[in-house]
C-alpha cells in the first residue's frame, strides 16, 4: 500500500513537473511568439513609414523640379514673346519713323520750293516795280514844271499786272514825245495821262494786294492741308501700333492664362496624387492595425485556450489521483480476498497484465501533450493571420 502510494504521488510528481514544464514552454512559446510579432509588426510599420516618407519625398521633389522646370519654360516663353513684341514694336516704331521722315522731307522740300518760287517772284516783281519807278522818275524829269509823281505801287505779284504798268507808262511817254501840241495843252494831258495812270496803278495795287492775299490764302491752305495729311498719316500709323500692340497684348495674356491653367490643373493632378498615395500609405497602416488586432484577438484566444487547458488538466490530475486510490483500495481488497480463497496472487497479477495489455491494444490512441496542443493553437493563429492579410 504504502509502495502503491509512493509510486502514485512520484507518478503524479513526475505529471505535474512534466507539466508545469509543458505550460512554461507554452508560456514561452506564446511570449516570443508574441515580441516576434510585435518585432515583425514594429519593423514592418517601420519600413512601410520609411518607405512612404521616401516616396513622399521624391514625388515633392520631382514636383518641384517639374513645377520649376514649367516656371522656368513659362518664363523663357514669356521672355521669347516679350522679346518678340519688343522687336516688332522697334520695328513698327522704326517703320514710322522712317516714314514720319519722309513725309517730313518732303513737305520740307515742297516748302522749301514753294519758299523759293515765293522769294523769286516777288524779288522779279520788285525788279521791275524799281525798273517802272525809274522810268516814271525820267518821265518826271523830262518834265520840270510836273511834279514829280507819288510811289506808285510797293509790291505786285503777277507779271502780267507789271507788265500792264510798263505798257501804260510806255504809251503815255511816247504820247508826249509824238505831241506837237502848245506846252500848256501837253501839260494838260500829260497831267491827265498821269492821274490815269495814277488810277490805273491803284486799280492795279487793289488787284495785287487781293492777288497777294489770295496767293497767301493759297499758300496757306495747301500748307495746312499738308500738316493735316501728316497729322492723319500719324495718326493713323499711331492707330495701328496701338491695335498691333493691342492685339499682341491679347495673345500674349491668351497664351499666359493657358499656360497658368495647365500648370493648375498639373498642379490638381498632382495633389490628387499625393492624396492618393497618403491614402494608400493610411489603407496599410489601417491594415497593419487590423492585422495587430487580429494577431492580439489570436493570442488572447490562445491564452484563454491554455488557461482552459491548465483548468482541464488540473481536472484530470485530481480524477487521476483519485482513480488510482480507488484502484489501489481494490488491488488491496483484491489480494486479501484472492489470499482468503488461496489463489496465488502471482497469476492473478499475471492475468491483469495481460488484459492491461489488450486494453492498451483495444483502446485509441493517447490524447496529445500540452505542447502538441500549443503548436496546434500557434499554427491556427498563424493560419488565421495568413488568411487575414
Amino acid at each position: 500500500m504504502e509502495a502503491a502510494k509512493k509510486a502514485a504521488k512520484s507518478e503524479r510528481d513526475s505529471m505535474e513537473k512534466s507539466l508545469r514544464a509543458e505550460l512554461a514552454a507554452a508560456k514561452k512559446l506564446a511570449e516570443d511568439a508574441e515580441r516576434a510579432a510585435k518585432r515583425e509588426l514594429v519593423t514592418a510599420l517601420r519600413e512601410a513609414e520609411l518607405q512612404a516618407k521616401n516616396d513622399l519625398r521624391e514625388q515633392a521633389k520631382r514636383l518641384a523640379e517639374e513645377r520649376s522646370k514649367s516656371e522656368a519654360r513659362i518664363r523663357e516663353t514669356s521672355k521669347m514673346a516679350t522679346d518678340k513684341l519688343k522687336a516688332r514694336i522697334a520695328n513698327f516704331e522704326k517703320m514710322l519713323d522712317e516714314r514720319e521722315a519722309d513725309i517730313e522731307a518732303r513737305f520740307n522740300a515742297q516748302f522749301d520750293k514753294l519758299v523759293v518760287d515765293f522769294r523769286r517772284e516777288v524779288e522779279k516783281l520788285q525788279r521791275q516795280i524799281q525798273d517802272a519807278e525809274a522810268r516814271a522818275d525820267e518821265i518826271a524829269a523830262s518834265k520840270p514844271s510836273q511834279a514829280q509823281a507819288p510811289q506808285v505801287i510797293e509790291k505786285i505779284v503777277e507779271v502780267e499786272k507789271i507788265v500792264e504798268v510798263e505798257k501804260i507808262v510806255e504809251k503815255s511817254v511816247e504820247k508826249d514825245n509824238s505831241s506837237k501840241r502848245p506846252a500848256n495843252s501837253s501839260r494838260d494831258d500829260l497831267a491827265k495821262e498821269i492821274a490815269k495812270s495814277q488810277d490805273s496803278l491803284a486799280t492795279l495795287r487793289a488787284r495785287s494786294e487781293a492777288d497777294i492775299a489770295e496767293l497767301r490764302a493759297t499758300y496757306e491752305e495747301r500748307l495746312k492741308k499738308a500738316i493735316e495729311e501728316k497729322d492723319a498719316a500719324l495718326k493713323e500709323a499711331r492707330q495701328e501700333a496701338l491695335s498691333f500692340i493691342a492685339q499682341e497684348k491679347t495673345k500674349t495674356e491668351e497664351t499666359m492664362k493657358m499656360q497658368i491653367s495647365e500648370r493648375e490643373r498639373q498642379l490638381v493632378l498632382d495633389r490628387k496624387s499625393l492624396e492618393r498615395s497618403f491614402e494608400k500609405t493610411a489603407s496599410e497602416r489601417d491594415a497593419y492595425a487590423r492585422e495587430i488586432k487580429i494577431l492580439k484577438a489570436s493570442l488572447t484566444e490562445a491564452k484563454r485556450r491554455l488557461r482552459e487547458f491548465v483548468d482541464l488538466s488540473d481536472e484530470e490530475l485530481k480524477v487521476l489521483q483519485q482513480s488510482k486510490k480507488v484502484a489501489g483500495e481494490l488491488d488491496f481488497i483484491k489480494r486479501n480476498y484472492a489470499r482468503s480463497l488461496g489463489v496465488d496472487v502471482q497469476s492473478i497479477d499475471d492475468e491483469e497484465d495481460e488484459d492491461a495489455r489488450q486494453d492498451r491494444r483495444a483502446a485509441p490512441p493517447p490524447s496529445k501533450s500540452a505542447g502538441d496542443y500549443f503548436k496546434q493553437l500557434l499554427d491556427m493563429t498563424k493560419s488565421n493571420t495568413d488568411n487575414s492579410s
